[in-house]
This record gives C-alpha cells, sequence and structure tokens, in this order.
C-alpha cells in the first residue's frame, strides 16, 4: 500500500514537471528581450567568473545586482550559450523547484478530489508565467519563497535540524540572488510564531540554527549595505511615482489583473479611455471572486486566529507589504511586484487554504479561469509585452534606415546596433544614433542635417514611452516629424516614424 502510494506520488510529480516544460518551452522567445534582461546580458557575457563579479561591483544605482545570481547565469551561459533561448531556460530549475512544491502544498492543504485543482493554481499563477520566460532572478525568487512558506507551515517536522538548515539554505540562496528577498524572512518569523501558538515550538533549535548560518548573513547583509551606501548618489532604483503607486501596481499584478487590464506601457499614462469593454468585463468578474475569497478567508482566520495557519500566512504578507513601502518612503525606491514576488506564493497558498476550508468550488473555478486567462495573455498576447526591440530591429535592418532612436542601449547592444552620438555616426547598418533627452527642436534639426547628408537613404526615428524628464516626452506629444512619405508603426512601447 505504501509502495502504491508513492508510486502515485512519484507520477503526480512527473506530470506536474511535464506541464511545466511545456510552460517553459511555449513561446519562450516570441517576445524582444527588455532591458532588464539584456543588462543581465551585459554581466554575464564575460570570458571570467572574476569579471561578472567586478562588473556586479562596479555597477550603481538600479543596475547594482547581487551577485549569486549573475554567477549561476553565467555559468548556464558557458554551456547553453547567450540566445534568447538560452538565457531564458536558466529559469528551468527553478520553475520546477516552484511547481512540485506547489503540488506538496496541495496535497497536504486540500481534499483528495481537490489536489489537482489547488495545484493547477501554481501552475496558471499569472505571475508564475508572466516572469517564466524572463532572463531574470524572479523565478527563482518565487520558489525559494514558496519553499520558505511550506519549510515554515506545512513540514511534517517544523523543528527538525533538517528542515531548519533547508529554510535558512533557501532564504540565503534567495538573498544572494536578490537583495530586496530578505524581507521573506518574515515568512519564517511568522512560522515560528505560529508554531509558538500551537504550542509545538523549540525554539533553541532555531535559535541554533540561526546562530550557525549568521556568519553568511552578515556578509550578505554588509554587502547589501555596502551596495545601498554606493548606490545613495544615484537613488537604488526608480525614483518616479509614490509609495502608493507602487503597492497599487505590485498589487494589481499579483492578484492577477495585469494581464486582465491595461498593460504596463499604458499603466505609465493612465486614462479610462485604455479600458475595453473585454477588459471591465474581466476585471468586474475577477473583482467580484476575490472580494468573495476575501470574505470566506476573513471568516476563516476570525476563528481562533493566533492558532490559525492562514491568519500568520496572511500576517506575513502584510508585513511583506509593509517593509517594501517603509523601503520606498525611506530610500525614495519605486517597487514593483517583481521585487515582493514572494507575496505571490503567499497569496495562491491562501487561496488553497480558503477552497479547503470552505465550499467554494465553482468559485474556485472560476478564479482558476481568469487566471488562466491573464496568463495565456502574458503569453500569447502581443499587447502585453515589453517593447519589441527585435521586431523593429529586424524591420530596420532589412530595409536599410538611418536610425535616431530613443531607446535602450543594453537591448540595441544585443541585438547587433551599436549606440553612438550624432557626430560619431559612420556606419548605417551597425550604428543608432542616440536621442535620448532630445527636444522635438534638436530632432528635427537632425533630420535636417541628415536629409542633406545622405539624400539617398531613408531616415527612421524611434521613440519609447520609457520616459524621464521633460525632453523625453516626445512619444506621448510627437506622431509625425514631416518625412518624406511618413509611415508610423507602433512596436509595443516603440514608435518607429520612418520615411519611405
Amino acid at each position: 500500500m505504501h509502495i502504491a502510494k508513492k508510486n502515485e506520488e512519484m507520477l503526480a510529480i512527473g506530470l506536474v514537471i511535464v506541464a511545466t516544460m511545456i510552460a517553459l518551452i511555449i513561446g519562450i522567445n516570441a517576445k524582444s528581450l527588455w532591458i532588464d534582461e539584456c543588462l543581465v546580458y551585459r554581466y554575464i557575457n564575460s570570458p571570467s567568473a572574476k569579471e561578472v563579479l567586478k562588473t556586479a561591483l562596479d555597477a550603481s544605482g538600479s543596475e547594482k545586482q547581487m551577485p549569486l545570481f549573475l554567477l549561476f547565469a553565467w555559468v548556464w551561459s558557458r554551456i547553453f550559450g547567450l540566445s534568447e533561448i538560452a538565457m531564458r531556460s536558466v529559469n528551468v530549475l527553478p520553475a520546477f523547484l516552484y511547481t512540485i512544491c506547489g503540488y506538496k502544498i496541495a496535497n497536504i492543504v486540500c481534499k483528495k478530489k481537490q489536489v489537482w485543482l489547488g495545484t493547477m493554481f501554481f501552475l496558471l499563477n499569472p505571475i508564475f508565467i508572466a516572469y517564466l520566460n524572463e532572463a531574470r532572478p524572479y523565478i527563482a525568487l518565487l520558489a525559494f519563497a514558496l519553499i520558505t512558506v511550506y519549510n515554515s507551515f506545512y513540514e511534517e517536522d517544523f523543528n527538525s535540524r533538517k528542515n531548519i538548515i533547508s529554510i535558512h539554505v533557501f532564504l540565503l540562496l534567495g538573498i544572494s540572488f536578490h537583495l530586496l528577498f530578505v524581507f521573506s524572512f518574515c515568512i519564517y518569523i511568522c512560522g515560528i510564531l505560529y508554531h509558538y501558538k500551537s504550542e509545538c515550538l523549540k525554539l533553541k533549535m532555531h535559535i541554533k540554527g540561526f546562530l550557525y548560518f549568521l556568519p553568511l548573513y552578515i556578509i550578505l547583509l554588509g554587502y547589501m549595505a555596502f551596495t545601498f551606501y554606493y548606490s545613495s548618489s544615484s537613488s537604488i532604483g526608480h525614483t518616479s511615482g509614490s509609495v502608493i503607486a507602487s503597492l497599487v501596481v505590485s498589487i494589481y499584478y499579483i492578484l492577477g489583473y495585469g494581464g486582465l487590464g491595461p498593460s504596463r506601457n499604458d499603466l505609465r499614462s493612465p486614462s479610462i479611455s485604455l479600458l475595453t469593454p473585454v477588459m471591465m468585463v474581466l476585471i468586474a468578474a475577477m473583482s467580484v471572486v476575490l472580494v468573495l475569497f476575501a470574505v470566506a478567508l476573513i471568516r476563516n482566520v476570525s476563528k481562533k486566529p493566533l492558532e490559525n495557519r492562514p491568519f500568520w500566512l496572511l500576517t506575513a504578507g502584510v508585513l511583506l507589504v509593509i517593509c517594501f513601502c517603509l523601503l520606498s518612503i525611506v530610500f525614495h525606491y519605486s517597487f514593483w511586484e517583481r521585487h515582493i514576488i514572494s507575496l505571490s506564493a503567499i497569496f495562491i497558498v491562501l487561496i488553497l487554504e480558503v477552497i479547503s476550508a470552505c465550499n467554494v468550488r465553482y468559485m474556485a473555478v472560476g478564479l482558476l479561469f481568469l487566471f488562466a486567462v491573464s496568463s495565456m495573455n502574458f503569453r500569447f498576447n502581443y499587447y502585453y509585452g515589453n517593447e519589441d526591440y527585435k521586431s523593429m530591429v529586424n524591420d530596420l535592418s532589412v530595409n536599410d534606415y538611418i536610425v535616431m532612436a530613443q531607446a535602450s542601449d543594453v537591448v540595441l547592444e544585443y541585438y547587433g546596433k551599436q549606440f553612438v552620438q550624432n557626430e560619431d555616426f559612420t556606419d548605417p547598418d551597425n550604428q543608432v544614433i542616440n536621442i535620448n533627452n532630445y527636444s522635438f527642436d534638436q530632432v528635427n534639426e537632425l533630420v535636417r542635417q541628415y536629409t542633406a547628408e545622405y539624400s539617398g537613404e531613408k531616415l527612421a526615428i524611434v521613440l519609447t514611452s520609457r520616459t524621464a524628464n521633460d525632453k523625453c516626452q516626445l512619444y506621448h506629444q510627437i506622431n509625425s516629424f514631416g518625412l518624406p512619405n511618413e509611415t508610423v508603426v507602433e512596436y509595443r512601447g516603440l514608435r518607429c516614424i520612418m520615411s519611405e
């Protein structure tokens, strides 16, 4: 009987792995790399691991990275290369960890007939799908967070040496991959409080475990302190926006709205006119279902809350939100859902707790359907992608344009174009003239200059929706430069105005 149960579990895990692999493969290189992915490319496109670490150490501002993910990605690139598929497949192992751990939690929390329904919430989590094909550490962070949730709340022997070591190993891995994962310590703290209130805590074991790993925490926190100090002159990240804006956008994505409503590019200049009838219906449906889930969750945690596992999971999520809001206030840091991705792991587990505790099967199916729509939009709907540099560069290269662009130099570099200043322009096939921060009049002056110098060549002007100051607002203001036989093509966050 025991062998049969073990075989059944192995078969289930095998099916989860197959489903994860399918999700990984489909559309892995359908969309262009974006700025953050190409920053990773810039780091790992180095001849040695030492050079990778040196480049990471010398970086400042939002380009500052924690070292372990870069080393992991560098080793991966030495084996599989630097193509889009190779770089994004760095998520293979973390994705397996995440979905297998999700199945194990569903197997514990859900009733037998609901285990696969619960597992599908992890597989179709919109945040998981949105970052699955991105050459960044966020799927790994999601996996480490979910494992921390499992070890802190669902492991049979919470106080065992093996479990305590596992908790600290994955917390340290997460922090070594991204410095903001340090706030995921809230999950472990709430797990300790939950077991304390349940009268099954051996605190001395956890203190010993923490002291054993303390030197590693000190090293990492020292590196983080240096990172914050070194980057203070230019900020550690984006300074635009407010705490409320950061929180609203993060919650918008974590709750699953991101693939149902306006895209990230459109959220930068929000307008009610951006909402289509289909979007409004989907957003309304999601809101109704989530409110019903919230009511069921509140009813559940109100019964002996301090001895209730969902209460402490919810507390961990609230503490995470508070930590990120304080970070934003103190350091003027605009955080996004990818930074607070541990909250997504808590959110999905809370959904499973509600499904198990309440008779909400049809409501769960409805929410899973909305998750599926949101996830499939993230993966296949062109509207929900980042800037489409790949298509833009391919189209302009085929037609031999002289290109002037507001754009990211790292992305252009990845797709074979070099960003140069006006006076350095000598090679139309391989160079793009940098007009970041140019005003409309300055661009027009360049147009007149190059129309005269290259009378037989076609011109293209690329504008980006990622704007930083008044001179970079052309995307939202300009639809024409009066070029001969002018046409305008949108490349999702990039507007290309070109002559024929």
